[in-house]
Parts: structure tokens; sequence; C-alpha cells
């Protein structure tokens, strides 16, 4: 036997003993695992006897963390046999929207590009070399039930060499090359797009991302504390539609709602998510009152706070959403409060009947011990997710001295010694009203040494299309201005400024709840709204925040925080809501503040006097009807009445008329045309109606109505919508009346205002009846059912200078005497068969 047989026959005896040992090495083996199998079914039933059904659960989410962890390791092979060539990777582009999908008749894999490509082509190539390149920004792989996101910025790619054998066919749409028009067209766009994309990677709110998804997949409810500026309102929506909130085929199915205190922020906010995900069809919407952009596309929805509180009386557990984000929280509007409340009762029911439902409160500050201490609104403290501000440094400088009365001379001095010597950079000055802005504007415009200063003033009232020019491109050598209200300080964001000017003041309304006197109110802001204005100069770069305002006057005077409106503002509506919804104790509901007690009784009454309510709190049929109208309890029920009485049209102006405030400008005009000698209401009317026949006949433009007749044109427009609004929900036509309001229909209404303004009547007393305030200075004066002291009709009602024995009154606004408005001549007769108990106890009251 020769060498080479030798060796080749102990090759073969040592292959043998080899694939001797593998196969009894592979027999141990699987006796090892079924003994494992063997132990862990003995083991198993007796751990289940002994695991609580709360260990149960964390052992099973642990075991679908672990098949989950698995399944995504599994698609991320899947997607590793994708290949693309050299020649094709140039070709695909950087999208989120980028996804793998399963050509079911040819069983092939299809990398999908995204909507906006029209002009694609399919071909096959062959890999034959490994290359590298970028990979793409994102890759969303689906398996029919959840969907995986797998990030790839910045890394690189390998592509290998594909097994024909093993792998399938694959098949690559790709961009045909476009004309050099298209392709600047699309660089263009590419261009936006990735200047949007660096904004938001700046925004401080991304750093935390992982950290909120967490918290929202596993928490009902969570509290986002950040900054203005942080990127909050424009971000969250977006990680939650990302996420998989919004898709039918999610368990998070319902749209996306983000309710905001304010109008132009629900708007401005709507258009700039809009444009930020590229999103067309009405993806991203938004409702206001008097104007909506949803339709069945929309998966978020911006909308004010009112919105969703009316869409809560009519389907309590929300079931068109998914999840609810109340942003500006720290506001403490009345309608946030409330919304919180019902909100954190309608989660717990949504999640216990299986569709799931999550709550996202946003706060600009860290105030949020009301939400997470207080536990009849949450039994357990809701998580706090805190993100700290893109805030750059601002030096902030005080007055030495702090003028009280002319303190917008001073705004204006500041704004233009800035504009004169410091270096480029936009000015936000903060005011308390629009005709302190207005008048501020035209005295910055008008002088000579600031034609290269861009001045803008912005209010709630303003027009929308002039509170847009603040987003808008600034022209060419110009610095911009912004003269704002406190609309500025937390609920928009405002591009380009640098240096802020605050007043340190606001215009609030306040409730006087003793004496029932409700007035406009200029008053100090706090602490927290001054810190929130200073970091408005601090976005885009070092910041200056001038304050016209001693630090001696801030130390002492100023409160840390505002008081929620809850505790400073009339009730009545409130309750209706909450009656009207099935909640009969008021006073165990989950309000964020506790609720005075006295001020909740003498809401009742005033109810009860009015026949919304009965004797023992209940909603009364009337009530029932009232609550479904977006107005104040006591002009619902004029609406109401006026129904009954077949002068409809009349009380839908009436109510229209009366639901907006302050609508006429402060200059003297001749109003005679429509002058009632019994009642402001109906001179109300007369004004509203001679418009909307004038319009028709005449072709008078609202513009030149409201100039001539010194009415503000935002408030005028607000009322003729508001009508709009309410003919819809009653059925009606908006038709434009065929005469103005008759004699015999004027005192139909009167009586009507009578019986729902019946706890604001008033009864005229002589001298000699003053008893105490005899020496007050009044020849006569009136005896009110809610002030101590004598009231007086106000100089621009058409009743000033009669003496009605009984009148009633809109509201009461505190002067140098009580002074009545809205008033109107009323019989005793009429009062008595309103409310006859009331009018009894009325008349027994005097000054002595």
């Amino acid at each position: 036997m020769s060498i080479e047989e030798e060796v080749s026959l102990e090759e073969v005896k040592e292959k043998k003993e080899e694939e001797k040992k593998d196969k009894e090495e592979e027999d141990n083996k699987d006796k090892e695992e079924e003994e494992k199998k063997e132990e862990i079914q003995f083991i198993e039933p007796n751990l289940n006897k002994r695991m609580t059904s709360a260990k149960r659960k964390r052992v099973e989410k642990a075991k679908k963390k672990i098949n989950l962890k698995q399944r995504r390791q599994e698609l991320f092979e899947e997607l590793s046999k994708i290949m693309l060539t050299e020649e094709e990777l140039p070709n695909l582009k950087s999208s989120t929207k980028l996804g793998i999908d399963m050509d079911a008749e040819n069983q092939e894999n299809v990398i999908i590009m995204p909507k906006k490509v029209q002009k694609k082509e399919v071909v096959k190539k062959k890999v034959e070399n490994k290359v590298e390149e970028e990979k793409i920004t994102k890759i969303v792989v689906s398996d029919g039930k959840k969907t995986f996101g797998f990030g790839f910025v910045n890394e690189k790619m390998e592509v290998v060499e594909k097994d024909e054998k093993k792998g399938r066919d694959e098949k690559v749409v790709f961009v045909k090359e476009e004309s050099s028009e298209e392709s600047e067209e699309m660089s263009e766009e590419n261009k936006e797009e990735k200047e949007i994309e660096k904004r938001r990677k700046e925004l401080p709110i991304l750093m935390e991302e992982s950290n909120i998804i967490e918290g929202i997949i596993e928490n009902e409810c969570i509290i986002i504390c950040g900054e203005t500026g942080s990127g909050k309102t424009t971000q969250i929506p977006q990680i939650l539609y990302e996420i998989g909130f919004g898709n039918e085929k999610s368990e998070f199915n319902g749209m996306i709602g983000i309710t905001q205190p304010r109008r132009i922020a629900a708007t401005a906010m709507a258009k700039r998510v809009e444009e930020e995900m590229g999103e067309d069809g009405g993806v991203v919407s938004y409702q206001i009152r008097y104007d909506s952009q949803v339709n069945e596309n929309t998966k978020i929805k911006f909308m004010t706070d009112g919105i969703l509180l009316r869409e809560v009386q009519s389907d309590v557990l929300l079931k068109k959403y998914s999840c609810i984000i109340i942003d500006e929280a720290h506001e403490r509007s009345l309608n946030t409060d409330v919304l919180i409340g019902i909100l954190s009762r309608i989660v717990k029911l949504r999640n216990k009947s299986g569709k799931a439902m999550r709550l996202i409160i946003m706060s600009a500050t860290l105030r949020v011990s009301e939400f997470t201490e207080n536990q009849r609104l949450f039994n357990k403290a809701p998580k706090v997710i805190k993100v700290e501000a893109r805030q750059y440094p601002v030096r902030t400088y005080f007055s030495k001295r702090t003028e009280i009365e002319d303190y917008c001379s001073e705004a204006i001095k500041k704004v233009n010694k800035i504009h004169k010597k410091l270096p480029a950079g936009g000015i936000l000055v903060f005011l308390t009203g629009h005709k302190e802005i207005e008048e501020v504007c035209k005295e910055l415009r008008n002088n000579k040494e600031n034609q290269d200063l861009y001045v803008l003033p912005l209010y709630s009232s303003l027009e929308p299309k002039e509170q847009e020019k603040i987003f808008e491109k600034i022209p060419e050598g110009k610095r911009l201005c912004v003269v704002s209200t406190d609309v500025a300080e937390t609920s928009i964001t405002i591009p380009h400024i640098k240096y802020v000017v605050d007043s340190g003041r606001k215009k609030s309304r306040y409730y006087d709840t003793k004496s029932g006197i409700s007035s406009f109110v200029i008053e100090w802001i706090s602490k927290a709204s001054a810190a929130q204005r200073a970091g408005r100069a601090g976005r885009i770069g070092e910041g200056y925040c001038y304050r016209l305002y001693s630090s001696s006057v801030y130390e002492n005077i100023f409160e840390e925080f505002e008081k929620a409106e809850i505790e400073r503002m009339p009730l009545e509506s409130v309750i209706l809501t909450l009656k009207g919804m099935g909640i009969d104790k008021v006073i165990n509901f989950p309000f964020p503040s506790q609720i005075n007690i006295e001020r909740l009784k003498e809401a009742n009454k005033m109810l009860e006097i009015i026949g919304i309510l009965d004797n023992k709190e209940r909603i009364t049929e009337i009530g029932k009807v009232i609550k479904e109208y977006p107005l104040h309890p006591r002009l619902g029920k004029i609406l109401y009445l006026s129904q009954q009485k077949g002068i409809e049209e009349i009380g839908l102006t009436l109510v229209s008329g009366l639901s907006v405030n302050d609508i006429f400008i402060d200059q003297e005009c001749d109003r005679s045309l429509f002058i009632n000698k019994d009642s402001d209401l109906i001179s109300l009317i007369l004004m509203i109606d001679t418009f909307r026949i004038a319009e028709v006949k005449k072709n008078i433009t609202k513009v030149e109505y409201c100039k001539h007749y010194g009415i503000k044109i935002q408030a005028f427009q607000e009322i003729l919508l508001l009508r709009s609004q309410l003919c819809s929900i009653l059925g009606k036509e908006n038709k434009v009346p065929s005469h103005l309001i008759t004699p015999s229909e004027q005192i139909e209404l009167r009586k009507i205002i009578a019986s729902c303004f019946v706890d604001n009547v008033a009864r005229l007393v002589r001298r000699e009846e003053l008893g105490k305030y005899i020496n007050c200075g009044l020849r006569h004066g009136y005896l009110t059912a809610i002030t101590k002291e004598p009231a007086v009709i106000s100089s621009k009602s058409v009743l000033y200078g009669q003496l009605p024995d009984y009148i009633v009154f809109h509201e009461i606004v505190d002067t140098a005497y009580k002074t009545m408005a809205g008033v109107t001549r009323v019989n005793f007769k009429w009062l008595e068969d309103a409310s006859p108990d009331f009018i009894t106890s009325f008349e027994k009251k005097s000054f002595n």
C-alpha cells in the first residue's frame, strides 16, 4: 500500500470519528433541551400558582418585549436582503415616508418612494461588488400588524452581493432624471425640506423624544413642562403621528386633538405643523369659532379650548380622538380647567372600555402642583417631563423709577433709543390693549427717524390677515417692531426678536363675586409672566429685556403666578355645561383649583331666578334646550323666549350683539339713527339690522359702515358670524330682515329682557331715600339687587338723563360710581311675572 493510500484511509477514519462525535454532541444537546423543557413544564405550573396577577402581568409584558426584540431582529435581517446598485442609490431621496412593502403578485420586495415623486420607473439590477453609500434617513418596515422605524442618519450602509438561491428578486422604484426646470424646483423643495428638518433638530423637545414616547405609551396622562420656543406645540403632535396615533390600523386610531386658549395660536400652529410635515389634503387642520378646515382626512386637529368643550357636551367619551393635548395649561383659563377635570375622567373610562386614549398637559412654567398633587383630579400623580429651553442669555434691565400713568410714552422712548443705538434685531413691545397699541404704532411710524422701522400691531381682535403679517418676510433694509398684548407672551413665537420692552402690565376682565360687578382692569403681571416676556428675546441669540418698572416694584408687588381664571370669573356657564352633561353635584367636580362654595351658591341662585335650574338645583326643561347654544345662560334664555313669542329673528340679532364685548371705538360719532328711547339693547339691534338691510339694498360695505359709525370692524364681523352660526344650530336660513323692529315687537322684547335680567333690576330712589349715602353727591340714584351702594345710569346710555322707576341692566361697571350699562326701561308687572318671590324680597331692600 502506498503512502498516499494510507494517508487517504487515515483521513477517512478521522472524518468518520468526527462525524460520530458531532452526532453524539447533537444527541446530548437534544437530551439537555428535553430535560430543560421538562423542568420548565414542571416549574411553571408551580410558579403560576405562586404568582400574583400583577406579577403575572409583568412576566407577560417581559415576554412580549423579548418577542418584540426577536421580531425586530427578523425584520432587520429581512431588511439587509434589500440590495441596491451604486447607480440606483443616488436616485433615492431622503424621506421619512420611504418604506418597504411586498409585491403580492411577484413576491418581490419593493422600495416605495415618497408620494411627491410622480415619474417612476421599475428596474432590476444585480450587485456584483461590495460598495458603501450613505444610508436613507428612515426606513419603515411593516409586518401588517405593527410598524417599525429604523433611523440611519449620517451612517454608512454596506451593500453586499445577493445570494440568488436564498433571496427573492428585488424591485427598485426610483426617480427618472427630470428636466433642468423640474430639477431646480426639486432642489428648491429639498432646500426648504432640509431647512425645516434642520430647525426641527435644533429644538430642545427632540432631546426628550424617547422619554416622551415611553411616557405616552406607558401612562394615561403625562405633563410636559417646557418654556415657549422649546418646540412642544409643533413637535409633540408630529411625534404622536409618527408612532402610530391617527393610523386606522393602530390601537390609537382616532385624531390627535390640540387645544389652544387663543384663535391666533390655533391657526398659526396648524399652518406651521402642516408646513413641517409636508402633508396635503387636510391631514393637519384647525377649527376655531366660525372657521373650520377639518375634513375626513384630518389626523391632527388644532382648536380653541371652547370648541373641544362644546364637543364634549355632544360626545362625552370623545370617540373621535385617540389623544388630547391641552396646551398653555399654565394660563389656567376657565375652559382649560374644566376640560382637564372632564378629561381626567374620560381617559380612565376610555381605557377601561378598551378604546385607548391618552391625555397630555403642556405648560410653559413649572407650576404644575395643582395637577400632580390634586388627588381628586388624578389618583396617581402623572409623569412630569421637563424640557430645557433653547435659550440664549438674556440681559435684563430695570428702570430706575416706575412711570405709573404714561408708560406708553416711556415705551416709545425706549424703542426709539434701541433703534437708533443698538445693533440689528427685532423689537417686541408688551402693552395692555388695542387702543394703546394703535396709538403707540402711530407715534412710531410718524417719527421721521424711524423710516426703516417696520411697525406691526398684534392683539386678539385684530383682523387675521393683519395678524399673519408678523410671520411674513420683513421688507429688505427694515427692522421689525411688534407692539403686542400678552398674546405674544406664550401662545406664539415671533421670529427675529432680540429686544423686549416690557410695560409689566396687562388688561384683565375681573368679576367681583361680592358685588356682582365685572370690569376690565389694568394690573401688574406676575413674575412668571415677566420671565416669559424676557425669554422672548433669547431665541435667536443673546437678547436684551428692558423693563419699564423698578426692581423694587418687581420684588414687592408682583405675584409669583397669575390667579386661575376660575377663581375670578362668573360660574353660571360652567355650571350649566356640567349639569347638561349629567354632573348634578358640581361641588364634587375635580377642578384643578378648589372653587369657593359661596361663589358656587351665588351662581346656582342666579340660574334658579331666571329659570335654568329648579329649587333643587336640577336643570329645567328650558335649561336642557339652552345648554345646546354657545351662549351665556341669560342670553340663551332670551333666544329661547324670542322663539316662543314669534320674534326669533330679533332675538338672534340681540344675543349676537350682546355676546361681543367692547364693539365701539372711543370716538365721538353720530349714532342718533339707532337711538331707541326705551332700551340700549334695542338700539344695538337697530345698529346691526340697519347694516344688514343696507348691505343688500344699497351695497354698503362693512368697512364703510364701521368707519362712519365708529364701530370696531373685527367685533362687528364677529357679531355677524355668530348670528350665522346660531341660525345653523337652529336649522334656519340667515335671511335679511324685511323691516326694522316695530313698536309692538319692542314691547314684547322688553318683556323678555325683563324676564332674563330680573336679578339685575334697579329701582329709582330720591335723595331723601339714600340713607347713609345721602352725602355722596347724588341727587337721586338707583337701588340694585346686587350692590350695596347707589348706582347710576351710564352717560353713554340712551336713558341717561331720564328717570324711569324700574330698569334692568346688562352689567355694572365700577367707575366713580357704580355705573349701569346696557339699560332697558321695564314695568314692575313684567318683573313680578318673571320671578314673584325674588321681586317681593327686592322690594323690602333699602339703603337704611
